[in-house]
């Protein structure tokens, strides 16, 4: 482990300075790019934020991060067949990466490269998802953040701990690029450019899951992105980061403010910003800015790609038996329908305005509306609805709710299962 006088000196003057600024962070800009191709969408993105130049400079030592966390085979169960072909929505699409390398290359005379933990030998990782080839064609290095030195950061006004051991690659970077994933997480609700940051952490990372969000502000104390480019090509819904269903986004979002883009993401999931633990402690930490009337977005708005995702922490599910007559009838009533092309379903969203709320017999409950999952080759259609907090009472009333919209507008006498809330396994 590596600790320098002149490391804790600096670190010390740069928290001295966040203390400063505790009370005014400014507002964030944060680029939406809707596209197909990740070269042009990741040039766009970075125009519309003004520029490579402004994030790199000659000589400088740039370190990109990126989400590798899903296994060719998971720990635990059998070999599938599926496991031997890279599934999207899971990990940082190579393709994003590559593109930022070679605009970063072409900007500044730099050295670049790419960072990352898994719970396995990183290596293998770097080999399945094609980073490998990527690095050896661009001529930039990969590091296995597990076996590569670490370095002491203290951190006084830690919420989580006092003090951290992170590696030296990503802490001596002069330009830390964080590339997650747009994902959902069973621990944290969303996994975005702050959860990102935890594949830092030295394992068993486990250790510390009890203060999660804390640890998540603590990271970005230690050393806080210059560049979040968000790759929202293929995201995830569900029970992520690993056992979610893949959503096609075709997104790119970027900023230079973290939490003004975790802000902007969470909201394009449909999920209240105010609800992410880890949001809230940043935003109150001074670490950017998370109000999104505070939050200039740039290229495509928010309202034009938010897609309301299921969220992982607790759902409330209401079946009934499909048939023919009832998917019309549903279509001809839903907000907005469409498509999905990984799961084969037809996916029905309603707004609130669809749901009776009793504010009496629940206190403070908001409803978001819920979503129709039809398979294509199935015999049940799931009701999902949405809610803004998740507890398991309101988890009934939302559950509750959805059958009564069932009852008045598909009929009486329609036979549903309901489970009002199921806690993530």
């Amino acid at each position: 482990m590596l600790t320098t006088r002149r490391g804790i000196l600096l670190f010390s003057a740069a928290a001295a300075l966040l203390g400063l600024c505790l009370g005014g962070a400014r507002a964030g800009t944060v680029a939406i790019v809707k596209g197909q191709d990740p070269d042009k969408m990741v040039a766009e993105a970075i125009e519309l934020l003004g520029g490579m130049k402004q994030f790199v400079k000659d000589g400088q030592k740039v370190v990109i991060k990126p989400n590798l966390v899903h296994q060719p085979a998971l720990p635990g169960r059998e070999q599938r067949a599926s496991d031997g072909k890279v599934r999207p929505g899971f990990t940082t699409d190579v393709r994003i990466v590559k593109a930022l390398a070679r605009q970063m290359l072409a900007a500044a005379k730099c050295k670049v490269t790419i960072a990352e933990g898994t719970p396995n030998d990183a290596s293998r990782m770097f080999d399945f998802l094609g980073y490998t080839a990527m690095a050896k064609e661009l001529g930039i290095e990969l590091v296995d953040v597990d076996r590569s030195e670490r370095m002491a950061v203290k951190l006084p006004n830690g919420l989580g701990r006092k003090e951290y051991s992170l590696p030296a690659v990503t802490q001596t970077a002069d330009v830390l690029v964080d590339v997650p994933v747009l994902k959902t997480h069973q621990l944290t609700g969303v996994t975005l450019g702050m959860k990102n940051l935890y594949g830092l952490l030295p394992e068993p990372r486990k250790d510390y899951h009890a203060k999660v969000d804390e640890v998540l502000c603590d990271l970005c104390l230690a050393h806080k992105p210059d560049l979040v480019i968000v790759d929202g090509l293929v995201a995830m819904e569900g029970q992520g980061p690993i056992e979610g269903t893949p959503v096609a986004m075709d997104l790119i979002v970027a900023g230079a403010d973290i939490v003004a883009v975790e802000a902007v993401c969470t909201a394009i999931m449909g999920f209240d910003t105010r609800s992410v633990r880890h949001l809230r402690l940043a935003s109150e930490r001074g670490l950017g800015e998370a109000s999104l009337d505070r939050i200039t977005v740039r290229g495509v708005p928010i309202e034009e790609v938010r897609r309301p995702f299921r969220h992982p922490l607790w759902e409330a599910e209401v079946r009934i038996a499909k048939t023919d007559a009832l998917v019309g009838k549903l279509a001809q009533l839903a907000d907005r329908l469409y498509k999905d092309e990984w799961t084969e379903e037809l996916v029905l969203n309603f707004a609130p305005r669809h749901l009776k709320v009793d504010t009496e017999k629940h206190a403070g409950r908001v409803s978001h509306g819920f979503t129709v999952h039809v398979p294509l080759e199935g015999d049940t259609i799931c009701f999902y609805p949405r809610f803004r907090v998740l507890f398991a009472a309101e988890g009934q009333a939302a559950a509750d709710e959805v059958a009564a919209w069932i009852r008045d507008n598909l009929g009486e006498d329609i036979q549903m299962t309901k489970r009002p809330m199921r806690p993530c396994d």
